[in-house]
């Protein structure tokens, strides 16, 4: 299923989705977590460095979440006491905060940016209990802005197109080039998505959500 919302164009900048829990920035927007709670069961509300737009900072599978040094103390207590103490949450001190942008991942397999050194890797991988490759653009630096995994799909941003086969191979799962919000090709900021459904910015057209669909194999989702 997949659920276009009313107002907000760029979504994804406010929440990040998995198959277990959401993390969502704090805005003024019912429809938006009501949106939330049909793709998941479980939201936990947070801001980072007092900012709604959660999803450049962290990176985030099933098994864990990852966060930049800056990141508050009681928003860190937050996410421990919503999810009982059941992800691995990790403070990344490094000097790339934007952590979001420079990872895609899911509960499998991550893709990471170019610029992350063998240290950067190892604590990726322990910290969200995957595999990690890092893969080259070219001419990007940020695979989490460009491909939006989930453990059924991946949709791929057309700046990367010639990626594909690449993105493929590594994720072993199947995927759409496709774009959002009317043509846009930075589809972390205009979709959430896991296994069960997405959401999109409201300029984003039918055929735009078809391709989405089809990309992260929720078709047949009701």
């Amino acid at each position: 299923m997949i659920f276009r919302h009313k107002s907000i164009e760029h979504v994804g900048l406010y929440a990040k989705a998995t198959d277990k829990y959401v993390l969502a920035g704090l805005i003024s927007s019912s429809h938006f977590y009501s949106l939330l709670s049909k793709i998941c069961s479980k939201t936990v509300k947070i801001d980072v460095f007092g900012s709604p737009a959660i999803t450049f900072f962290c990176a985030m599978n099933s098994h864990g979440v990852i966060l930049p040094y800056f990141t508050e103390n009681y928003v860190v207590e937050r996410i421990k006491a919503e999810l009982d103490n059941k992800i691995n949450i990790v403070l990344y001190d490094g000097q790339f905060t934007a952590l979001g942008n420079l990872i895609s991942v899911n509960d499998k397999i991550c893709l990471a940016s170019r610029i992350f050194d063998k240290a950067n890797l190892k604590l990726i991988a322990d910290s969200l209990n995957v595999e990690v490759v890092q893969i080259d653009l070219g001419n990007f630096v940020t695979p989490g802005s460009l491909i939006l995994l989930t453990n059924k799909g991946f949709c791929l941003s057309p700046l990367i197109k010639d990626k594909y086969d690449e993105v493929k191979e590594l994720t072993g799962l199947s995927g759409e080039i496709v774009t959002c919000n009317t043509g846009s090709p930075y589809l972390h900021i205009g979709v959430i998505a896991n296994s069960t459904g997405a959401i999109v910015g409201h300029n984003t057209t039918g055929f735009e959500m078809g391709r989405i669909e089809m990309a992260l194999d929720l078709v047949d989702q009701k």
